[in-house]
């Protein structure tokens, strides 16, 4: 009985953590980035919300192919591959003279479209689009290289009007070449949240089996 009862404190204690995280990711993400907050005077002060996600496929802009993901794979020497960045304003005001800057990794060399792009005006609720085509460079086949070449985008802007431009957010994909890759690295922040969790369930348990033991 002492170890049934030992064993649910547990496994309810990781759940609380879970719930509780996807909770208040959820808060964060659908209720608190789209909100204005009074103040004093009878003014409204609201949040400025910038989502940038970065996309890419094999192919050129306008090919019959629309399938944009966060990787591609087995990319052929001079076979031309497109990204895609896609910049949201999901706040409640809108955005004003924004940057998209794009590093281009070392390997790929740009056929078409431009690295950085200037968004005077992003009316909130809207959304635009960037697109550059690129191609592995020849010498990497040539030396015989099998890399996954990640690929960065940002925004930037001036959140804090104090005349510097800052990351508000950012995203990759990744370009495989070569016969011998095995594995895609790891894109996002997927790995961050996993540790998070683990960190705080091992946290949990550690507590209740010391409360139990004592």
């Amino acid at each position: 009985m002492f170890k049934v009862n030992n064993l649910r404190f547990v496994l309810s204690s990781i759940a609380f953590v879970i719930a509780s995280f996807v909770a208040m990711y959820a808060i964060n993400r659908f209720v608190f980035a789209n909100s204005c907050e009074p103040t004093y005077g009878g003014g409204l002060e609201c949040e400025e919300g910038f989502n940038l996600v970065k996309e890419v496929k094999r192919g050129k802009i306008g090919d019959e192919s629309d399938d944009y993901d966060k990787s591609v794979e087995g990319v052929k020497k001079g076979e031309i591959v497109t990204f895609r960045i896609t910049v949201e304003n999901t706040g409640e005001i809108d955005g004003e003279d924004l940057v998209m800057e794009d590093n281009l990794p070392e390997h790929l060399d740009k056929t078409f479209g431009a690295l950085t792009g200037d968004i005077e005006v992003l009316d909130n609720g809207d959304s635009i689009e960037f697109f550059i085509e690129a191609k592995v460079k020849d010498s990497e086949f040539e030396a015989g290289v099998s890399r996954c070449a990640i690929n960065e985008a940002r925004l930037k802007g001036d959140l804090n009007e104090d005349g510097n431009k800052e990351t508000i957010d950012s995203d990759t994909a990744v370009v495989c070449y070569g016969d011998n890759v095995t594995e895609l690295p790891k894109t996002g922040n997927e790995d961050v949240v996993i540790y998070t969790l683990y960190g705080l369930g091992m946290i949990i348990v550690g507590l209740g089996i010391k409360r139990f033991t004592a």
